[in-house]
């Protein structure tokens, strides 16, 4: 895996990124992932449902442009993934990332459709492990 921008999203990846953000080095774990981009909609979801907790500064919260911000209730509408997916899956596109990261297996159905490249958090870690052998 590339180490450029990553763009994480899925509830299930993000709430692993959030345990990871309350560990004394989550940066080391994930140092091979590159830049990690999540769209502002994920920030605030987690935000309002994980009291106390705020996005820690090694993630960095992108905003979508005009375009994606058009797109993403369509994909939302004709591919039943949610919205958070669909900002990330939007947001992946915009920053030419070299991936996408989520665990949920709608949005990397779409995501793969779209042209992106999708991994999970068990392929990440895989993928860590491998490089520091």
């Amino acid at each position: 895996m590339q180490s450029a921008s990553q763009i994480a999203k899925g509830n299930t990846f993000v709430g692993r990124l959030l345990e990871l953000a309350r560990t004394e080095r989550p940066r080391g774990i994930l140092s091979l992932a590159g830049e990690i981009l999540i769209p502002q909609m994920v920030a605030t979801e987690f935000e309002s449902n994980a009291l106390g907790w705020k996005t820690p500064q090694w993630i960095k919260v992108v905003e979508l442009d005009k375009e994606r911000k058009l797109q993403a209730p369509n994909w939302i509408r004709a591919n039943q993934i949610d919205a958070g997916e669909a900002e990330a899956i939007g947001l992946a596109l915009q920053a030419t990332s070299d991936w996408l990261l989520t665990d949920d297996a709608r949005a990397r159905q779409f995501a793969e459709s779209v042209g992106l490249e999708v991994h999970g958090s068990i392929g990440l870690l895989l993928s860590v492990v491998h490089e520091r052998a």
